[in-house]
């Protein structure tokens, strides 16, 4: 493991993700105010248990977003 490694957030693979978020929206000079996530869902049952799992990453990301301080919806 590299020692010069940065920690972000709590250290998981969704705060990486919100942190190159953020980035990627500053970069393109964007509002940063506030963050929305989004997340598509469909009919219920269990062939559409998939759909559970886009929103749980949807309100990790938003969650993470928060941890660094920011607003998300």
């Amino acid at each position: 493991m590299d020692n010069n490694a940065k920690i972000i957030g709590k250290g998981t693979w969704i705060d990486k993700l919100a942190s190159e978020l953020i980035n990627r929206e500053k970069n393109l000079g964007r509002n940063t105010k506030i963050l929305r996530v989004e997340s598509g869902l469909g009919a219920s049952g269990i062939p559409h248990i998939g759909s559970l799992g886009d929103a749980v990453r949807a309100y990790g990301v938003k969650l993470a977003l928060e941890n660094l301080g920011y607003r998300s919806g």
